[in-house]
């Protein structure tokens, strides 16, 4: 009787010991990803913090009201980082960032600028565009948990955010040729796959009038920016937190407003 309890006892122990084991070792791989993310995180800050004091700089004030602007440095930038086809700042969102534009829609996906692998990746401009300023213009970039990169978007959904924050969203766009500010007049939840929002290679034309009209009708709300079809739109496109692996996302569409440079002849 006494030897099977000692072995019962020794089963129970070994088990236990199993136990004990898996368990550190589930615990040292969660770790592991922590570590391995707050690295990701901190590698593309960095990256990215560098960049923006390498190129860009508060430009000149003026006795005109308007946005803070910025003196982005395009000659230098492109030479450095030839992909560079513009630059995105969105105080409120946290967007401050350049756009690259991939021969392919997944080589910024998990890639900063100089081609380092990051899972946050880079914000980038759909790849079958022929360039920023299209009639319709599609730019990328992930939700991160750490809120960086689109990872702020998603407060629009609510529309007790947007009217918080003065019913109005808008955000500037620097590229080579000039500075403008968009003007965000729909938000949306789509599929990655729907065809009324994932199109480009428009012009001005009935078509184009129609497809801008379907976005605004779509809009979750109201968010008070008329469009007729004849200035060009872009569509911000970023993870939907609930069910991102069935290619569900959050999508704005802003259209071109006013510029915000003195025109180059």
């Amino acid at each position: 009787m006494e030897k099977n309890d000692k072995k019962k006892s020794g089963r129970s122990d070994r088990f236990w010991l199993f136990v004990q084991i898996a368990a550190g070792l589930v615990a040292l791989g969660a770790l592991g990803v922590m570590v391995w993310t707050w690295w990701g995180y901190r590698q593309s800050a960095r990256t990215f913090d560098e960049m923006q004091q390498q190129y860009t700089a508060p430009a000149s004030t003026s006795e005109e009201e308007g946005p803070a602007l910025l003196d982005v440095d395009f000659d230098a930038l492109r030479q450095d980082w030839p992909d560079v086809v513009g630059w995105i700042q969105w105080p409120l969102m946290n967007i401050d960032f350049p756009i690259v534009h991939g021969r392919t829609n997944t080589q910024y996906l998990r890639t900063l600028p100089d081609g380092t692998w990051n899972n946050g990746g880079s914000i980038f401009l759909e790849a079958n565009n022929e360039g920023i300023l299209d009639w319709h213009a599609i730019v990328y970039g992930h939700n991160m948990k750490d809120g960086s990169m689109f990872g702020q978007l998603k407060s629009y959904l609510e529309e007790s955010f947007f009217l918080e924050n003065g019913g109005e969203a808008s955000f500037i766009l620097y590229t080579p040729e000039g500075i403008w500010q968009y003007d965000v007049f729909s938000i949306e939840k789509v599929l990655s796959t729907d065809p009324g929002v994932y199109m480009v290679g428009y012009l001005p034309g009935e078509d184009f009038t129609a497809f801008v009209q379907g976005m605004k009708d779509r809009s979750l709300y109201d968010m008070g920016v008329e469009v007729d079809g004849t200035k060009p739109v872009m569509t911000l496109s970023t993870c939907n937190t609930v069910g991102a692996a069935q290619g569900n996302r959050v999508v704005m569409h802003a259209v071109q407003g006013e510029r915000l440079d003195s025109e180059k002849g």
